[in-house]
Formats: structure tokens, C-alpha cells, sequence
């Protein structure tokens, strides 16, 4: 197959992806608005790590050792539980934190 002629395939193939993005916007928005309904207060998991956190810096394996760390593969993931998890470190425990 000549490039001029893949090239019009996939750009035929991405305008029907796009349609049908599109056809189904209304139910991607409404998607959207049902997961900002959902607050940090309402995460199950982010309650429980917080639990998780605060009883390793109460009861650590070594004494004095108030060290945690927390592996994501995604970028998304470590700026959320940053922003959820340090400001209450700081307050609370007096705990620096950092994402990297």
C-alpha cells in the first residue's frame, strides 16, 4: 500500500473514532459529573491509606522511623494522594512530604 493511501485509511479510520467519541459526549459528560460528585471524603481507598499512614507513623518498625513511600506509575495518581495526604502529614504530624 502506497503512503498517500494508508495515510487516507487512518485518517478515515480516526474521523469514525472521532464520531463516535463524539456521539457518545453526552454520556461521557454525564460520567464526568458523576466523578466529581465523588470527594476525598468519599474515597474508600484514600481513607484507608490515610489509616494505613497514620498507624505506621503511631506504631513504626523501627523506632523513630516515621518514613513512607508510596510507588505510582501514574502522574495523575501521585499529584491526588499528594495533595490528600500531605496537607493533613503537615498539620497533624508535622511531617514533610514530597513527590517525586
Amino acid at each position: 500500500m502506497n503512503p498517500t493511501a494508508q495515510a487516507f485509511g487512518i485518517g478515515i479510520i480516526l474521523g469514525i473514532v472521532l464520531f463516535f467519541i463524539l456521539a457518545r459526549a453526552g454520556l461521557i459528560d454525564k460520567l464526568l459529573a458523576s466523578m466529581n460528585k465523588i470527594t476525598p471524603a468519599d474515597d474508600a481507598k484514600l481513607q484507608h491509606l490515610k489509616s494505613l499512614v497514620l498507624a505506621k507513623i503511631a506504631a513504626p518498625l523501627n523506632p523513630g522511623n516515621k518514613k513512607v513511600l508510596i510507588f505510582t506509575a501514574f502522574a495523575d495518581t501521585a499529584d491526588y494522594l499528594y495533595n490528600n495526604l500531605a496537607p493533613d502529614l503537615l498539620a497533624i504530624q508535622h511531617l514533610h512530604s514530597a513527590k517525586v
